[in-house]
C-alpha cells in the first residue's frame, strides 16, 4: 500500500474516533447542532433550535430574534470555564479532519454604537442556518476529503514500480532462464577435440578397447568396467590371468599375454609364468602373444611364442597366437593373419620351422611384391 494512502486512512480513523468520544461525553438527552456549539463558544452565529413541527411562519413584524437553546449542565460548566480563562478574542477550536478546509480565525468584533436601528426588527432572511448532527458533519468531512483525494490521485503521476516488484522479478528470472539455456546449448556443442573424437569408435564398439592389467583383481575390475559401458574389450598382459582363467572364460574375455622375455621387475609381475598362455587356452580363453615393444623388441616375437610352447602350449596354437588370433584380437583379421584370398599378401618365407630360433628369413612379400630376399632355391 502507498504510504500516502496508509497515512490518510490512519488520520481518518483517528478523526472518527475523536468525534465518537465527543458525542459520547455529552448528555444523551440533549442534541446539539454545529451552529449552536459555534455560537456558544464565540463564533458569533446563534443557532436556531430544531423545530419539532413545521408551523406557519409568523409575519415579519411579529418575528422575534432567534432563541438560544438552553445548554445542559455539562455545557454550562464548560462555558463558564472558557469565559473565565479566555482573552478578549475567542478562537474557535478546529478538529483536524483530513481534507477539511481550515477554519478562518474569528476577527475581533469592534464595539458598535447604539443606534435607533437596533430597536427595529431585522427583515426575515430566507437562508437560515440548518442544524447538523455530528454524524452529518463527519460524513460531509469524509466526503470532501475523498473528493480532494481523488482529484489529487488523478493529477499525480502513476507510481513507479518498486525495486522488487513482481513484474521485475519475473523479468529477472526470465533473464536467468535464458542465460542457462544458452549455457546448455554451449555445453551440447563443445569445441572439437581430436583425442576425444578418436575414442568415438571405441564407444560405438567398432574398435576394441585395450585394458592393461597384471594382477588378478585389476583384471576383474577391467572386465566389470567394460561390461558396465558395453565395450568391445581386450585384456593386455594378463600376467595373473591363469589364477582366474575360469572367470575370464565365463565372461568371454580375450587376453594378449606377454611379455615373457624379462624378469619380475615390479610387484605386479610376481605371478609371472611361462604356463600362463597354455592355462588360459585350456580354460577356453582366446589368447595372443606380444612382446610389448619396445620393452622387448618385436623381432623376438617368434622366440616368445617358442617360450609359450615350452610352457605347455601346442606348436600350432602358439603359431596362431602370433598370426590369426592376434589379428582377430586387434580387429584386422579381415586383411591379415592368414593366407586367404582377398587379404593382403604379406608373407614371410623361412628356412625352417617358424618358431625354431635357428631358422632364417629368406623372403618377405608385402602386398604380393618381393621386398626382401633372393630367388627361391
Amino acid at each position: 500500500m502507498d504510504p500516502k494512502d496508509l497515512e490518510f486512512e490512519e488520520t481518518l480513523a483517528d478523526s472518527e474516533l475523536l468525534l465518537k468520544n465527543t458525542a459520547r461525553s455529552m448528555d444523551e438527552d440533549a442534541e446539539f447542532t454545529l451552529e449552536s456549539i459555534l455560537a456558544e463558544y464565540g463564533s458569533g452565529t446563534p443557532a436556531a433550535p430544531e423545530p419539532e413541527e413545521k408551523a406557519s411562519e409568523p409575519p415579519a413584524e411579529e418575528k422575534q430574534s432567534a432563541k438560544v437553546v438552553p445548554l445542559p449542565k455539562k455545557a454550562e460548566t464548560a462555558k463558564e470555564s472558557v469565559d473565565n480563562t479566555a482573552d478578549e478574542t475567542v478562537r474557535l477550536p478546529v478538529i483536524p479532519f483530513p481534507g477539511a478546509k481550515k477554519a478562518e480565525e474569528p476577527i475581533e468584533a469592534e464595539p458598535e454604537e447604539e443606534t435607533d436601528a437596533e430597536t427595529e426588527e431585522e427583515p426575515p432572511q430566507d437562508d437560515e442556518p440548518k442544524s447538523m448532527s455530528l454524524q452529518d458533519i463527519l460524513a460531509q468531512t469524509v466526503q470532501e476529503a475523498l473528493s480532494e483525494r481523488e482529484d489529487t490521485i488523478i493529477e499525480e503521476e502513476p507510481p513507479r514500480r518498486g525495486l522488487f516488484s513482481r513484474r521485475k522479478m519475473r523479468d529477472t528470472e526470465q533473464l536467468y532462464d535464458d542465460a542457462e539455456e544458452e549455457e546448455d546449448e554451449e555445453e551440447e556443442a563443445p569445441d572439437f577435440d581430436a583425442k576425444l573424437e578418436a575414442l568415438v569408435p571405441v564407444i560405438e564398439g567398432t574398435l576394441p578397447a585395450h585394458f592393461h592389467a597384471h594382477r588378478a583383481d585389476d583384471i576383474a575390475t577391467a572386465v566389470r568396467i567394460a561390461k558396465e559401458f558395453g565395450l568391445n574389450y581386450v585384456l593386455v598382459h594378463g600376467t595373473q590371468g591363469h589364477e582366474i582363467a575360469g572367470y575370464l572364460a565365463k565372461e568371454g574375455a580375450r587376453v594378449i599375454t606377454g611379455p615373457c622375455l624379462g624378469d619380475r621387475s615390479k610387484p605386479e609381475l610376481s605371478g609371472m609364468t611361462l604356463e600362463n598362455p597354455a592355462l588360459l587356452h585350456r580354460a577356453g580363453v582366446q589368447v595372443a602373444i606380444c612382446t610389448d615393444h619396445p620393452e622387448t623388441p618385436i623381432q623376438h616375437l617368434p622366440l616368445c611364442a617358442a617360450m609359450a610352447v615350452k610352457g605347455g602350449l601346442e606348436m600350432e596354437q602358439a603359431l596362431k597366437a602370433i598370426t590369426i588370433d592376434a589379428a582377430q584380437l586387434a580387429g584386422v583379421d579381415n586383411r591379415v593373419g592368414s593366407l586367404t584370398v582377398g587379404k593382403d599378401a604379406d608373407i614371410v618365407v623361412m628356412s625352417g620351422a617358424p618358431l625354431d630360433w635357428t631358422s632364417r628369413v629368406e623372403r618377405v612379400y608385402i602386398d604380393g611384391r618381393l621386398v626382401a630376399g633372393g630367388a627361391v632355391k
